[in-house]
């Protein structure tokens, strides 16, 4: 009887699935075809636009009768979707598109950092500190009793790129009084890829959930220069404060964000 290997390469848009028998022969095998279709049609349909970012997937079992495999064919396939950045699971509510691959997509349910969800979608992340500058820390911080700008902080300025093209720039404003006394660790900020790595590496300070708006707005000459793109530019921003697990404000977060690279994915529940 002849040995086979499978082995079954699926990179970018082009997909490729053989077989080796000790003949030499190559070939698709019926479970491969049954996958690689199952792949390209949901594919197809997610850059082709009629399944849209934030729409959910039918179930396993819904999409196994559709197209006539199994569930644990239907399992595989979606995983090489989520791993494309193409969809993303909620653990007991389902799949979820997320966009096409000159995007980058993520859900906002989860605090994690701006560089890891451009990585996890599969493109080459960077993070670039700017700037960090003293300055008073914003009112909707409340940490200035009376006066909301009686308190001291810091500014920091940093554009993440993906695959070298700017897609978010954040503004990020700490409180001084968590850096009293040791204020040149900012200086090690610049070698973390997100404010909350370093919180986290340097300071022992675990940021545990933020409350944010959501706002569509056009791009200042200053943040259009930096993100590339015209003065006027339709923006997404997000903006609000970034809190421990007792709710006490940690820092004040605003980004900008490339609505044509980086989309944002919400779910919600009945």
């Amino acid at each position: 009887m002849a040995r086979r290997v499978d082995a079954r390469v699926l990179g970018g848009s082009g997909y490729a699935s053989f077989a080796h028998s000790e003949e030499g022969k190559t070939g698709l095998t019926r479970r491969d075809r049954l996958y690689v279709s199952v792949v390209r049609d949901l594919e197809a349909r997610i850059r082709g636009g009629s399944l849209g970012p934030g729409e959910k997937l039918p179930s396993e079992p819904e999409l196994a009768r559709k197209f006539g495999v199994s569930r644990m064919t239907v399992r595989e396939a979606l995983g090489y979707l989520e791993n494309q950045g193409l969809i993303a699971k909620r653990h007991g509510i389902g799949s979820f598109v997320m966009g096409a691959d000159h995007e980058v997509a993520a859900g906002l349910e989860k605090m994690e950092s701006f560089t890891e969800t451009i990585r996890r979608s599969g493109h080459e992340a960077a993070d670039r500190v700017i700037s960090i500058d003293p300055v008073r820390l914003p009112k909707s911080m409340g940490v200035g009793g009376s006066d909301s700008q009686a308190e001291a902080g810091y500014r920091i300025t940093s554009l993440r790129t993906s695959d070298g093209i700017p897609v978010i720039l954040t503004i990020d404003t700490i409180r001084g009084d968590l850096l009293r006394g040791r204020e040149s660790v900012l200086e090690a900020r610049a070698r973390y890829e997100s404010l909350i790595e370093f919180l986290d590496r340097e300071m022992g300070i675990r940021p545990c959930y933020s409350v944010m708006n959501l706002a569509a707005v056009e791009a200042t000459e200053e943040v259009a220069e930096l993100l590339r793109v015209p003065r006027g530019y339709p923006l997404v921003h997000l903006d609000g404060v970034v809190r421990d697990r007792s709710g006490g404000p940690i820092y004040h977060s605003s980004s900008f964000i490339r609505s044509d690279k980086y989309s944002l994915a919400l779910v919600r529940r009945s």
